[in-house]
């Protein structure tokens, strides 16, 4: 399969902006990054060249390095505050295993400081980029769980991203086994998953309950040992189970807990099951997205509206959208637009209506999902209001294609000390937005279109359209009608792509 950070055009891109440097403090990374009540001034923000979470999330924005960047803060930023909520306690030791580059590491730091946070990964590179640049400690892992060098001491909080989402059979449980071995008592372990819904139908799903394929972003690992995983939720819980046999554990599955796609499983000791939250995190998207008003007149405003779900919460405490630059102090765009959304029932309203779905791919990705199906997978109510709708007035001075748009939802801590779930629902361009608008509406309507197409092929091969058929053209010979009776003709831009 041919690696698209292979392109060309990609390659240029993402030099140029390594080469130019991310200039500390982003006015977009500040934002962000304040919106999750972390301090970007304290953080390391420097990206590697070779980070391929950072090169996914700009060919995901399309090459726009900017919103690239943006979606990378963000999903760090949300997964950080997510892993310290579900971590319970303040844990003195923390290792960030399979963390790449360190996309979630350096926040993770922030959360609990560098001293207390190890990162691995395979990747050599990456653990040394993190122990120079990030200052937290590191080791280099292994293919094979027997052949990792683990630091003597245990760890109180183990976060392991998107590493069992690659993982074969062979090597699923062996992992799972190893990194549980490392948990101090007491500890708590946090990895995620593909549930067997986000599987693409042509792949089939063995009797295991674990479907595997062997393709991937990554092109540093042989993808036969780092690929694309599915799993049912019996096989991780039958995997959870032998473990137990050995330790007193429970466990919690949290649906799309990871930036609204991934779940997120929490392995702790029995004792500790009452402290775990049951609101991990949100779910939620834009629908539509309109600019009206004149720049002649008294600006532009931006239309939006969608919704927000989360666990056991019938609807979001609020929806706010920032628009413009934060930029120094006393500067012209120091201060940005900011609305708080008005909430609306959503009850009788789902992503197959006329509304154009639009997220960040990034962030969450339930694009074409009946919005009741979602609920239900999250174990959320549409009862009240889990929608919502605002009128954002932009800045006279806001550039649509460089300043950003940020849309978060909010709903409230469970407990006192809790931080509040937040969940990015948009972060880009105003311009990136109204693409995506556009582009989602043409999709759908494409769609329609194949699926018209597929109607007619299908019935113009039934017994019905033959008699049909030759009705029709005995009508024609006797001169009863000019109708063609072989019916629409369908061309080959009307049939789906193979």
């Amino acid at each position: 399969m041919t690696n698209p950070l292979q392109h060309p055009g990609t390659a240029a891109t993402l030099t140029a902006y390594h080469q130019r440097a991310m200039k500390p403090h982003h006015p977009w990374i500040d934002l962000i990054l304040r919106s999750f009540e972390f301090d970007p001034t304290s953080l390391v923000l420097d990206i590697h060249p070779q980070d391929e979470m950072f090169e996914q999330a700009v060919l995901e924005q399309g090459g726009d390095v900017d919103g690239g960047t943006a979606a990378y803060f963000s999903s760090a930023a949300q997964i950080a505050r997510t892993v310290e909520r579900l971590a319970d306690e303040s844990p003195q030791r923390v290792l960030d295993f399979g963390c790449g580059f360190g996309r979630v590491t350096r926040l993770l730091c922030a959360c609990y400081g560098k001293d207390r946070v190890t990162a691995s990964d395979l990747i050599e590179d990456a653990v040394t980029f993190q122990q120079e640049v990030l200052g937290c400690l590191g080791f280099v892992s292994a293919k094979d769980p027997k052949d990792v060098a683990w630091p003597s001491k245990r760890f109180d909080l183990i976060y392991v991203g998107s590493l069992f989402t690659h993982l074969p059979t062979a090597t699923f449980s062996a992992w799972l086994e190893a990194l549980f071995g490392r948990l101090e008592p007491g500890g708590n372990l946090l990895f995620s998953v593909h549930d067997e819904a986000l599987k693409p139908a042509h792949i089939p799903m063995p009797e295991s309950g674990l479907a595997f394929v062997a393709e991937s972003e990554a092109h540093d690992i042989e993808h036969e040992v780092y690929g694309s995983t599915w799993v049912r939720a019996s096989f991780v819980e039958k995997l959870l189970n032998q473990l137990a046999l050995s330790r007193d554990l429970t466990w919690r599955r949290y649906p799309r807990a990871l930036c609204g796609y991934q779940d997120l499983i929490a392995v702790t000791e029995s004792s500790r099951q009452p402290n775990a939250p049951m609101t991990a995190s949100g779910l939620g998207q834009v629908d539509s997205a309109q600019l009206v008003g004149s720049k002649h007149e008294q600006g532009f405003a931006l239309e939006l509206d969608g919704w927000a779900l989360a666990t056991g919460v019938a609807g979001a405490t609020g929806v706010a959208a920032v628009a413009g630059e934060v930029g120094a102090p006393g500067s012209s765009t120091s201060s940005p637009a900011v609305v708080c959304a008005q909430l609306v029932s959503r009850a009788d309203r789902s992503a197959d209506s006329e509304a154009q779905t639009v997220s960040n791919d990034v962030v969450c990705d339930v694009r074409r999902n009946d919005l009741a199906e979602v609920a239900s997978a999250i174990a959320a109510s549409l009862d009240a209001e889990s929608g919502w709708k605002l009128k954002l007035e932009l800045p006279t001075r806001l550039s649509r294609g460089a300043d950003l748009l940020l849309i978060l939802a909010r709903w409230p801590a469970e407990r006192e000390g809790e931080g509040s779930v937040q969940h990015v629902l948009f972060a880009g361009s105003v311009d990136r937005l109204l693409f995506l608008v556009a582009d989602e509406r043409y999709r759908r309507r494409r769609d329609r279109a194949f699926e018209l197409a597929e109607t007619i092929e299908q019935v113009k091969a039934s017994r019905f359209w033959r008699l049909r058929r030759s009705w029709f053209v005995g009508k024609r010979m006797l001169g009863l009608t000019v109708e063609d009776p072989d019916g629409p003709i369908l061309l080959p831009s009307d049939r789906r792509p193979d």
